[in-house]
């Protein structure tokens, strides 16, 4: 299986938690928890991650497996590959303009959302 950069993320973000619980993850990802789950499943599937019981009853921790850190160790060079043609193709000018207003963006939703529920 092929990463997208979703699933990426998600075992980037595993890896630096060190077994986080769904909960922790999701908020980590400004993510949904069913969403999380839903997202999940396919890494779990391909034995990149396990889903186990978490501190208490109510909770579950996510595992990084040591097929996700093998596929996590293929991906990060070709990441960063890709994420230096990317800045070198915008230029850094239009790199920190992007970067600013996704920053201002993602603050006007936070706000929008918080304010809605």
């Amino acid at each position: 299986m092929g990463l997208n950069v979703g699933q990426y993320s998600i075992l980037s973000h595993v890896a630096r938690m060190d077994s986080p619980s769904i909960s922790e993850l999701a908020d980590a990802l400004e993510m949904e928890r069913t969403t999380l789950t839903r997202n999940l499943s396919p890494l779990e599937r391909c034995g990149y991650v396990t889903v186990g019981a978490g501190v208490d009853r109510r909770s579950k921790s996510v595992t990084l497996a040591k097929a996700g850190k093998t596929i996590l160790a293929e991906a990060k060079p070709l990441w960063q590959k890709a994420q230096r043609e990317i800045d070198a193709a915008l230029g850094e000018a239009t790199k920190r303009r992007l970067h600013e207003e996704l920053d201002r963006s993602i603050g006007r939703m936070r706000a929008a959302f918080s304010e809605a529920y």
